[in-house]
């Protein structure tokens, strides 16, 4: 800090020695309108830091349309029509930090004889419990006051500069937070007033909202508020012009094509002493000072009519041409709308055929899983087919090998001795009998039986009892395919005749209800007929038993008698049919 001072006052003490400088510490004042000009060089310099910015490195932060080109236009147009020296700092070149470093090198650089014009276009906010306004940077993160340039900075910064004259123009939302007093025009604007303005020292802004948001849209490319701003310098035709008459001009067009109300006035606690900031003309072909109507001691009413009316024609084409705007912007919408709509049909029209497609294709799929699954069936009942054939025929061989040894056996008694007593005769027929009686099975007489075969009684609670191994059995097994745990689980958890007991049966257990002489029929596959007791409705081949091995389980097959194991995720003709003890 100690050497930027040094090296401030050596600055200081250079420009001292300098006439210009001199004239203007010692208060030299423009005494009259022929000194009010560029080329008369009693004027100090006119500076102007100008900037914009429409593209923020937030993404939170919404892009403008319109700052930067404001920023430009109004740079060049002061440079060429006013005399400015410009400095420009457009989008990711108005950092927080470069534009907070340029203000302070205004301050630092400015002398006692120079206007200064500072102007801001971009985004702005507001903190209404401080009632402080900012201006949002390039690289501001949205949301974060302390990435943003604080108005009191730039109120510090008017109150520093030595400048005589200070403007700060600032077309962002929520700009009018520094204002103090409003001053009034004069009846009359002549020489004096002019020459008064000018040599009083000034700290004015003129904004283009109060404390509230401002638009980005307008006319050519340009804000509401830059277009007339613009417009208003651009076909100025007198010398010199204020900031007071400027706003005049165009604050009424504004505030009666938008919702913005703009303000003029002088900065609080900048040290403003009652001047004004004095546009001056640079270009040839500018009115010279002694043809300006504006110098007359009083106004010519039939030029004030001509202004008024070329005004009136002014707004009259700003409506026209807003209108225009707003109906070629609602066509475009409409257009927009109209694409946008014709899209969303195309894809609701292909979305809704794939759909369709997924449907067919889900639909095929099914079909040809139950194909897979009819043809897997096929081919596992021709081989059981084929295997209970086979069974069949080793039976039939063994009944014939039994046939053959029976014969056999009554040759070898015939041959015998025939000196056999008739207490042997007697003894082998009484053993005959006996043979006889034990293989009949016994009359079932159970109380509650409501139909019995003989050896099963089936009762009215839907149990079926098995006299000869006294096994209760359920009157019917589950009725459709089911897998193996599936099946374990329906007879652990069946409770017919109210009993709680229930259980899978063990193959042996199944294999003891087989009875080759009994049939019934096979609902699941009519032509290979069951063989067990009708009492017991079995609806297929091939109940499960409890019996495992790995990953496989038996299963018992009474289309012809066979044991036989298989996976126990396999559920076609699979049944569960429940067993307990009869005690």
């Amino acid at each position: 800090m100690g050497h930027i001072r040094t090296l401030s006052i050596f600055l200081i003490l250079i420009l001292l020695s300098s006439t210009p400088f001199a004239y203007a510490q010692r208060g030299v004042e423009v005494k009259s309108r022929e000194d009010l000009n560029h080329k008369s060089g009693k004027l100090g310099t006119y500076r102007a830091l100008v900037i914009g910015i429409d593209k923020y490195r937030d993404p939170k932060i919404p892009s403008l349309k319109t700052a930067v080109n404001d920023a430009r236009v109004l740079a060049n147009l002061l440079q060429n029509q006013y005399g400015f020296n410009v400095e420009l700092l457009l989008d990711e070149q108005a950092t927080r930090k470069a534009i907070t470093k340029k203000l302070r090198d205004l301050a630092v650089r400015s002398t006692p004889d120079e206007s200064v014009l500072i102007y801001f276009a971009g985004h702005g906010e507001i903190d209404r419990t401080l009632n402080d306004g900012y201006w949002v940077p390039a690289n501001a993160t949205g949301g974060d006051s302390t990435t943003y340039v604080d108005n009191t900075i730039v109120q510090k910064v008017m109150k520093g500069m030595k400048a005589k004259h200070v403007l700060l123009i600032s077309d962002s939302c929520y700009s009018g937070t520094l204002f103090g007093e409003a001053r009034a025009l004069p009846p009359l604007i002549d020489d004096k007033f002019y020459l008064n303005l000018y040599n009083e020292k000034s700290r004015w802004g003129m904004t283009s909202g109060n404390k509230t948001p401002v638009s980005d849209s307008g006319s050519e490319g340009h804000s509401i508020f830059a277009y007339q701003l613009i417009k208003a310098l651009k076909k100025n035709e007198k010398p010199y012009v204020t900031t007071q008459e400027i706003y005049s001009r165009i604050a009424p067009i504004i505030a009666n094509n938008s919702e913005q109300q703009p303000l003029c006035l002088p900065i609080r606690d900048t040290g403003d002493q009652g001047g004004g900031f004095v546009f001056v003309a640079s270009t040839a072909s500018t009115i010279s000072a002694t043809d300006s109507p504006s110098f007359l001691p009083k106004a010519s009413p039939q030029v004030d009519k001509v202004r008024l009316d070329a005004q009136e024609e002014d707004v009259r084409l700003d409506e026209e041409r807003r209108k225009l705007e707003k109906e070629k912007a609602l066509l475009e919408k409409r257009k927009a709308l109209e694409e946008q709509r014709r899209k969303v049909e195309e894809e609701k029209a292909r979305h809704e055929a794939e759909l369709q497609e997924a449907v067919e294709q889900k639909k095929l799929d099914a079909e040809q899983r139950q194909l897979e699954k009819e043809r897997a069936a096929l081919t596992k009942q021709k081989a059981l087919e084929e295997k209970r054939r086979k069974i069949e025929e080793e039976k039939a061989r063994l009944a014939q090998e039994r046939e053959d040894a029976a014969e056999a056996a009554a040759a070898a008694k015939r041959a015998a001795k025939t000196k056999k007593t008739k207490k042997a005769a007697r003894v082998d027929t009484d053993e005959d009998t006996t043979t006889l009686a034990m293989a009949r099975p016994p009359e079932v007489k159970r109380k509650g039986c409501i139909e019995n075969d003989g050896r099963f009684c089936k009762y009215a609670d839907g149990t079926v009892l098995d006299t000869r191994t006294n096994l209760m059995w359920a009157a019917r097994d589950n009725g459709s395919n089911i897998n193996w745990q599936g099946a374990k689980n329906y007879c652990d958890n069946y409770s017919g005749g109210g009993y709680t007991d229930w259980r899978m049966p063990t193959q042996d257990e199944l294999a003891g209800l087989y009875d080759a002489a009994k049939t019934q029929q096979n609902e699941a596959a009519p032509s290979y007929p069951l063989h067990l007791t009708e009492l017991i409705d079995l609806t297929s081949c091939c109940p499960w038993a409890s019996d495992t091995r790995g990953s496989d389980a038996a299963f018992f097959i009474f289309t012809y008698g066979a044991r036989y194991w298989g996976p126990q995720s396999d559920g076609v003709n699979g049944r569960a049919l429940p067993v307990r003890s009869g005690k």
